[in-house]
């Protein structure tokens, strides 16, 4: 058995919780079955489904006024504050 360079040692070993979200923001999963975007987000241990979206960028706000009308500024947010329709 050859040995693991460290890179590849630390990407088989990295848990799924540890990775970045594929779409690269928060709240924001690609749906294969219909191919569209989806938004979600736990609030007290719930999961709530926020919508299917055509694109990424549309999920992630949706996820941000969620995010917003929950936890206000003391969240984290995919896009500036400025941007979002409150």
């Amino acid at each position: 058995m050859g040995q693991m360079s460290p890179e590849a040692l630390a990407a088989s070993t990295t848990s799924v919780r540890n990775r970045p979200p594929a779409s690269g923001m928060k709240g924001v999963r690609f749906i294969e079955k219909s191919a569209r975007w989806g938004a979600r987000i736990k609030i007290n241990g719930n999961e709530k489904h926020i919508g299917t979206f055509a694109s990424s960028e549309e999920a992630a706000s949706a996820y941000d006024a969620a995010a917003y009308a929950a936890w206000g500024d003391d969240y984290y947010l995919n896009f500036p504050r400025q941007k979002l329709s409150a």
